[in-house]
């Protein structure tokens, strides 16, 4: 909403395309339309080749999602093939849903609310009491309960703390003072809403009892745009730009209880009271642990629940909910918080359960459970988790490399028992304060591999640093010097600092894919995909267009109101998504994907532009290649021909070979009958030309033409 007598760029928007000029809006109506632009959203749809604007109610229960969900689902969804986001954000809607309904469930119970939405407080309270404990504990430790006469603490620095829990005693009224100023003022406008909406005959819970009709509206160009039928009518108090919800100053809060404890805690080691400071900051972090752990449960129970609908109410919040105890068990950061807790239950009650007796009695071993919850740091920090992560991502690569250097171990073992047994002498002390002593370590084939896995990988020149160095007139000197060489090469330097390199890599490309990530986020819309250098040529602002026109959260909230609104009253492009997002698998094309309405206005963006010069580019190739097609089927009609007339050549030429030798036949016949005295006209040539030697084919056709 907007305050005084201005309007927000929803409202704004509202009367420009509604053909209203703004300045035309009095005070009175400045204040409505702001009512109106807080409990109202709108987003960009693609329907039937063109964009859209849509301008929709915000449903009430979009309000119970959580900041951290929010901030998960933001960061968090991952790109798909083509570089969008939207798929796996709508695989996340049932989710976020459920968790909207399982807060507004939990909105009835107080103290349940009020522990899950200050969980992200009770983990920060956590990491500092654990860092502050684990000083204590470095500091003073060990301290004995039978001499409390010893002062631990000398008397300037008893001094100096006692000055600095003044301060933190001051810090922390003055902060408690803002939050708490901050909570009545959030009180007294909540019970003037009340009693506002109760003089208007409105319901405080569902305050739609007088409705307004929203008009509709179309845009420039090729866009329309739908808004739904009536919106809740505003009280006066409601519409008082105070009346909106203002939180409260939650890091005011977390930081007077810090101060409060900081300051009790040194008013304790000041009075030489450290075993009293220590466990009565281990009891605060006890509790603290406690909420955390239901402030987690009573978050993220929606998750963990079965659903079965008693009812027909479209919000399903009248159902049965049984816990779900594989998914409950499933869950790691369950496991974590039960793990936190415990462990400074453990730090606080060790002593008393006597599980460990091999200490005297006088040192508080159990405090020394605290230094386990210094691994809440790594949870807590981006940095240290992809830490970690460059070892578990490719774990199993690491197990198998490393799988490959005991096997090498165990071959390189049994060399060493065979041949080299005798020089496994190692130097040991048999106990406390007596003579260190040489001792074989290889007597058997598994005291030689534990005595090769444990000193050749932690020496720095591998097996060969412990052995007993032979001289050189022995007769497997040069056998000694190939073995401890080739476990220096193969087992140091290349198998180890394989495992060292996989680490190495999978850190470098965590760190990558987060700076991708990040500047992703910055640079680029999380609905339509469109880059901030884009808005940047046009003139336009980016941050404008994410927070109004492709707003994450309005979609989402469209997407709720199609979900929790009667399918009878949907208008058409209501309709229209609906239809889509019912489909399986749901059809998303009508997320606008690289366009928005702010730049179809005016000048075309540049991706349009490249793909009119792709296209004129497409088509000056098409038409080349069109043109070689053609010479090559005229080469190849070519070739044809002059084979054609190569192949009747051939069969010319030896057509005419046939002839003269048919000829030549005849005349040997001929000159035989002369001799002989036979007739010539009885000699048989086996022509069917008598006598005469006829032509070939072709030269028969080319006479008939010269006499035709």
């Amino acid at each position: 909403g907007g305050g005084g007598g201005g309007l927000s760029a929803s409202a704004s928007s509202v009367l420009a395309a509604s053909g209203i000029s703004v300045e035309a809006v009095d005070g009175s109506a400045s204040v409505a339309l702001a009512y109106y632009a807080s409990r109202s959203d709108e987003i960009e749809v693609w329907r039937d080749g063109k964009l859209e604007r849509i301008f929709f109610e915000i449903p009430d229960i979009c309000k119970y999602l959580s900041e951290s969900s929010r901030l998960q689902v933001f960061a968090g969804t991952d790109v798909d093939e083509q570089g969008s986001k939207v798929p796996d954000f709508f695989s996340r809607v049932n989710t976020l849903f459920e968790e909207m309904k399982w807060q507004k469930k939990l909105k009835a119970l107080p103290v349940l609310y009020w522990l899950a939405t200050n969980h992200e407080s009770w983990r920060r309270l956590a990491l500092f009491y654990g860092l502050v404990l684990n000083f204590l504990v470095a500091t003073f430790y060990p301290w004995s309960t039978n001499e409390p006469e010893v002062q631990q603490v000398p008397i300037l620095v008893r001094r100096l703390i006692g000055a600095v829990s003044i301060f933190a005693v001051g810090y922390a009224v003055y902060a408690l003072y803002l939050w708490l100023g901050d909570y009545l003022a959030l009180r007294r406008q909540r019970d003037q809403a009340g009693a506002a909406n109760h003089d208007a005959g409105v319901d405080q819970e569902h305050p739609a009892a007088g409705q307004a009709s929203w008009w509709p509206s179309s845009s420039n160009g090729s866009t329309s745009s739908s808004t739904p039928s009536s919106l809740p009518s505003p009280t006066s108090a409601q519409l008082s730009p105070s009346a909106s919800t203002t939180p409260t100053r939650t890091h005011e809060m977390v930081t007077a209880v810090q101060f409060l404890v900081v300051a009790a805690v040194l008013h304790l080691v000041a009075a030489d009271m450290v075993p009293h400071a220590v466990a009565f900051l281990g009891t605060v972090q006890a509790i603290n642990a406690a909420l955390m752990l239901l402030g987690y449960l009573c978050n993220h129970m929606s998750h963990f629940i079965f659903h079965h609908s008693l009812s027909d109410d479209r919000l399903f919040l009248n159902r049965s909910n049984v816990i779900d105890i594989g998914a409950l068990l499933r869950d790691g950061m369950t496991y974590y918080h039960v793990c936190y807790f415990s462990v400074s239950v453990l730090g606080l009650i060790w002593e008393w359960i006597k599980i460990d007796n091999s200490y005297p009695d006088e040192i508080d071993v159990g405090v020394l459970w605290y230094s386990v919850l210094l691994f809440d740091v790594v949870f807590s920090q981006p940095t240290l988790r992809n830490v970690i992560q460059s070892v578990t991502r490719n774990g199993m690569s690491i197990v198998l490399t490393g799988l490959f250097a005991l096997i090498l171990v165990y071959f390189y073992s049994i060399f060493g028992y065979l041949y080299f047994k005798n020089d496994f002498m190692l130097e040991a002390s048999p106990g406390e304060g007596g003579e260190a002593q040489m001792e074989h370590a290889c007597q058997s084939l598994l005291q030689c591999i534990v005595t090769t896995v444990n000193h050749g990988l932690r020496s720095g020149g591998g097996i060969g640093d412990v052995l007993r160095q032979v001289s050189v007139e022995d007769d497997m000197f040069a056998w000694r010097v190939l073995y401890d060489l080739s476990y220096f090469f193969i087992v140091i330097v290349i198998v180890l600092n394989l495992i060292l390199g996989i680490i190495i890599d999978t850190f470098a490309d965590l760190r990558k894919e987060k700076q991708e990530r990040d500047e992703q986020l910055r640079n680029t819309c999380f609905i339509c995909g469109l880059d901030r250098k884009l808005f940047d040529k046009q003139g336009s602002s980016f941050e404008k267009h994410c927070a109004q026109e492709h707003n994450l959260w309005a979609y989402l909230h469209f997407i709720v109101l199609l979900r929790t609104k009667d399918p009878t009253e949907f208008n058409g492009p209501e309709s229209f998504v609906f239809n889509r997002i019912q489909r399986s698998p749901p059809d998303l094309l009508w997320f606008p994907r690289l366009a928005c309405m702010s730049l179809s206005v005016g000048d075309k963006p540049d991706n349009e532009d490249q793909l009119e010069r792709l296209n004129a580019r497409l088509d000056h190739t098409c038409s080349l290649v069109n043109g070689l097609s053609d010479e090559l089927h005229l080469i190849s009609a070519q070739l044809a021909e002059g084979r054609h007339r190569s192949r009747r050549y051939s069969l010319e030429v030896q057509f005419n070979h046939g002839s003269n030798s048919l000829l030549g036949v005849q005349r040997q016949t001929l000159a035989e009958s002369a001799e002989a005295g036979t007739p010539a006209s009885r000699v048989s040539t086996g022509n069917s030309f008598g006598s005469e030697v006829p032509w070939s084919p072709f030269e028969r056709d080319r006479r008939k033409g010269h006499a035709d």
